[in-house]
């Protein structure tokens, strides 16, 4: 403890509350996204495959957006991929929101070609006057569920929430159309995704599974940057591991690959979503400081090693095909990659003091052992193992995507 002199009449550590903690918090992250002070990476595509299977999962994904928004200006393509159960859990159980969000999925679907929906409308009611609607584009639907909502209720400790003190703030929206927000964040927000983001949306009957290889391999088709990001929606990658990846890709033209985390015990950062803790992870996105989320408890260290995120030369990702659209749902499919790409002569290199945050979630059908493609994913990962690499390669070759994506080279 810090010392001072016995009988000491020291006054308290401080003298004023805490209360708008909170709030300068997402004053400072405001300016800082309005002067674009982030990593410089429009050469990047970030590719999320994502689909609402629990209310953590949306939490999650809102948190994982966030970081990408403030802490890069990299190219976002996310492949939106809902049941109309999920599509009910992303607003919220509202049932007109879903029944307009789900007719939107149905119009604009990108299952038979690629589409980008982001800037196309959707009919809205508002909460204020459920008898009346007014039209979004998709980015500010996304913005109003993965950004502000969260926003509205993030406290930091000794404080209030954000959206009860803005009750109080100058230069706020307020209006029968929209709840009380600051006009510059909101601005600052839509400005980047309408600048970023590219949308792709599918609705899935209920008894689909979640196909992550196809998604990603349709985003990677349509990447037109040098490099891209597999980056899982459940995934928080600190700024330096963005920093540390890109400029490995961009100054050594031999490295095809990078891992943004080392291949230890301690790569990967396990943090739980709860009430306390969600404040920690939503700071460390706004602030690109990720000391709240690796110091604060609720987290434990473990081991990663092919998953959860990883960086490409976008030409040798599609040299070496994509993703392997046989493997369906959760499996070996990463470790399978990470295989393959060996195999077939790419430089893989990795961070070796860098981490990555995994936003821990329920383990669904599509994200653990009870998926019923298990089986078949695991002989069809013994089954590769087994050829040599003209093999490997023939065996690519004579699938259906790879022509359809102009992927093998």
């Amino acid at each position: 403890m810090a010392w001072a002199p016995e009988n000491s009449n020291v006054p308290p550590t401080q003298n004023v509350s805490n209360e708008g903690d909170t709030f300068c918090t997402v004053a400072a992250a405001t300016t800082r996204l309005e002067n674009r002070e982030m990593l410089k990476a429009d050469d990047l595509t970030i590719m999320i495959p994502y689909g609402s299977d629990s209310e953590t999962r949306v939490n999650n994904f809102a948190k994982c957006l966030t970081n990408l928004i403030w802490n890069t200006n990299a190219n976002i393509s996310i492949y939106w991929s809902e049941t109309k159960e999920g599509i009910s859990r992303f607003v919220g159980n509202h049932p007109h929101a879903t029944e307009a969000l789900t007719k939107f999925f149905s119009k604009n679907s990108s299952t038979g070609f690629l589409r980008d929906v982001s800037k196309e409308m959707i009919e809205v009611q508002l909460l204020s006057d459920p008898g009346k609607t007014i039209t979004k584009t998709a980015f500010e639907v996304m913005a109003d569920v993965a950004v502000y909502k969260p926003l509205d209720n993030f406290k930091l400790p000794n404080s209030v929430t954000y959206g009860d003190l803005l009750a109080k703030a100058n230069g706020r929206v307020n209006s029968s159309t929209s709840p009380v927000r600051l006009t510059a964040l909101c601005d600052a927000v839509e400005k980047q995704l309408s600048e970023r983001l590219t949308l792709y949306v599918e609705l899935r009957e209920e008894a689909q599974p979640f196909h992550r290889m196809k998604y990603l391999n349709k985003m990677l088709s349509a990447a037109k940057t040098e490099f891209v990001c597999n980056h899982d929606a459940d995934v928080m990658i600190p700024p330096s591991g963005f920093s540390d990846s890109i400029s490995r890709l961009r100054n050594y033209p031999a490295i095809d690959v990078v891992y943004p985390y080392s291949a230890t015990a301690n790569a990967q950062v396990k943090f739980f979503h709860g009430t306390g803790t969600d404040a920690r992870a939503i700071k460390s996105a706004l602030t690109g400081d990720f000391t709240p989320i690796v110091c604060g408890g609720n987290q434990y260290l473990a081991d990663s090693m092919y998953g959860l995120a990883f960086f490409a030369r976008t030409s040798s990702y599609k040299r070496a095909f994509g993703e392997n659209e046989n493997f369906v749902s959760w499996g070996p499919e990463d470790v399978e990659r990470y295989y393959r790409f060996c195999k077939m002569g790419l430089r893989v290199s990795r961070i070796v003091d860098g981490y990555v945050v995994h936003l821990e979630h329920e383990r669904g059908v599509d994200s653990g052992k009870p998926n019923p493609h298990l089986n078949n994913n695991n002989l069809l990962w013994k089954e590769l193992q087994s050829l040599d690499p003209t093999q490997l390669v023939t065996y690519y070759r004579d699938l259906e995507y790879p022509s359809l994506y102009g992927f093998g080279g």
